[in-house]
């Protein structure tokens, strides 16, 4: 806000996209300390512009125009933004703003009426919605929601009653609070994948399917038989994949806390995709199946012409909920994924080319003997993994040989790992402890100092010796004594030393207790005294500094 003082009218300008808006607001809370926060207050209605922006973008920037822009992330947030409009188109509707006799024009759509009888939650409300939209699947819905509030006000109201009766028949059963806190996995940039494999949900067959994970949980997609309305449809499923913390117990406690799917077995589910839409029938199946859950309009499957199987093929993210589970999966590339896996079974989808017309029938296990399935790539049927091979009769487990891995489908030999290196149950050569691998493999102490040519370090010592004992070390590298040692030095205990009472100050052997010249004052005879020292210990750095320093 700058310099703007409390109630001054300005605009605030909204940007992303391409697209922009200006709204009209009022500074507040500039200078007084009794205010929380203080900026620009705006009031946009519900069926602003600005709501379709922030529910269509992944960031938004606003600002006062002149002053500097701020950006507002929207990973994530696109559902609770959804819901705070529709829950205030909810409370319009029900304070007459949208039916009012004056003669709003605007009629509201079956969605909208569906949820606004939702969120109000009485027979009356489902009543006035049949009344106006009587037939299709809601409508079926909303019966299904009359008959069951019908059966918890005959239940309240015998228990209110002087005698007790039985609860009448199809009452929903009860919802129980979870008690674990809510987990959300996701997104992550996991790429959707085709892949044939298992599902136990699928009747434990082999089938071709489009998957994308997140820590801990993958969704998988496949093509189905869509029993409510014919033909096929997409299948959704999720299933623990990876560390995810008390997986079953979670899923298990979300489908308790939920109600009941058209006052059937099934447990209604939030499923929101990036662009704020909530698919209203989504549920999901009482109870997992080898940790695999079903989800989808009661369910089942969504059809071929299903606005959610779009939304599957064009947005960005979709989260499932079922708190305390909770996971958002990354939706980018998706399309292609789904459409190879729909077109394979012959669906006909808009968006994925001619669908059934080149569509070809998949061979499932059943005609492929052996407990093999048809690949298409290779236009035969082969063996599910690559660990095993067709025997003539049956697919049987590859097994390698000693010092031979399997890799790929294949037996290779074993790499030899040499010293100071251990070889792994799979194969593969890792270092001993205290020691790395090298670019050309070998394994070598970790931290070991570079001495030079001829030369190794030793660690009792603290210093670098030549390999060879026989040879000494004359600054460059390692020779024998007799071109080695110069400068007065003689061969000594295995290196060239100076005799007697004689030290070696970097060029050659000078006398101990010789007094240093009359120039050098104090402090250079310590430092002197310290490169001395130093050098004798095998420093060359310090030879060359006493020589330099002219000690």
């Amino acid at each position: 806000t700058g310099k703007l003082k409390n109630g001054t009218r300005v605009k605030v300008r909204f940007s992303g996209g391409g697209a922009e808006q200006e709204i009209q607001g009022e500074v507040l809370g500039v200078g007084n300390t009794n205010e929380a926060i203080s900026g620009v207050i705006i009031q946009p209605k519900h069926d602003s512009k600005i709501w379709s922006m922030l529910l269509s973008r992944l960031a938004v920037d606003y600002t006062i125009p002149g002053y500097r822009a701020n950006r507002l992330r929207l990973n994530g947030a696109h559902p609770k933004i959804n819901s705070f409009v529709n829950a205030c188109k909810s409370y319009a509707a029900a304070a007459g703003g949208q039916q009012s006799a004056s003669g709003s024009s605007g009629a509201i759509t079956e969605k909208e009426a569906f949820d606004i009888a939702k969120e109000i939650g009485s027979i009356d409300g489902w009543n006035a919605f049949l009344k106006q939209f009587p037939s299709g699947f809601r409508a079926d819905l909303a019966r299904a929601f009359v008959k069951r509030l019908s059966g918890q006000s005959a239940t309240s109201t015998s228990s209110a009653g002087a005698t007790t009766k039985p609860a009448p028949t199809g009452v929903a059963p009860k919802t129980t609070k979870p008690t674990l806190p809510t987990v959300a996995r996701g997104p992550s940039n996991s790429r959707w994948t085709n892949k044939t494999q298992r599902l136990k949900i699928a009747g434990n067959k082999s089938v071709y399917t489009a998957s994308v994970r997140v820590p801990g949980v993958e969704m998988v997609t496949y093509c189905a038989e869509d029993k409510r309305d014919g033909g096929f449809g997409l299948g959704v499923l999720l299933r623990r994949s990876g560390s995810y913390p008390a997986y079953s117990q979670r899923v298990r406690q979300g489908i308790a806390a939920r109600p009941v799917f058209g006052n059937g077995p099934n447990r209604e589910i939030e499923m929101s995709f990036s662009n704020g839409e909530i698919v209203d029938d989504a549920a999901a199946r009482p109870k997992l199946t080898n940790q695999e859950l079903s989800v989808g309009p009661n369910a089942g499957v969504f059809g071929e012409g299903s606005t959610a199987l779009e939304y599957f093929m064009s947005e960005s993210e979709v989260t499932v909920a079922l708190e305390p589970f909770k996971a958002t999966f990354q939706l980018t590339g998706s399309r292609k994924a789904i459409c190879s896996v729909m077109n394979r079974c012959g669906a006909s989808v808009p968006g994925c080319g001619d669908g059934g017309s080149t569509a070809v029938t998949p061979v499932t296990t059943s005609r492929c003997s052996g407990g093999r399935y048809f690949s298409r790539s290779k236009g035969r049927c082969v063996c599910p993994t690559n660990k095993s091979y067709w025997n003539g009769r049956s697919c049987q487990r590859l097994r390698c040989g000693k010092n031979y891995k399997l890799v790929r489908g294949k037996c290779v030999l074993l790499q030899n790992c040499g010293r100071n290196a251990y070889r792994s149950p799979e194969g593969d050569c890792y270092c001993n402890r205290g020691f790395r691998m090298t670019n050309s493999g070998r394994c070598i102490r970790k931290n070991v100092r570079r001495c030079g040519p001829g030369r190794t370090w030793v660690g009792a010592q603290g210093r670098c010796v030549c390999v060879d004992s026989r040879k000494a070390w004359n600054g460059r590298r390692c020779v024998f004594p007799k071109q080695g040692c110069t400068g007065g030095r003689t061969w000594q205990d295995g290196r060239c030393d100076c005799n007697g009472d004689s030290v070696w100050n970097g060029r050659q052997c000078v006398k101990e207790n010789e007094p240093p010249p009359r120039q050098q004052n104090k402090a250079k005879r310590n430092v002197c005294a310290v490169l001395q020292t130093a050098c004798q210990l095998g420093s060359n750095a310090a030879c060359r500094n006493f020589q330099k320093a002219g000690c």
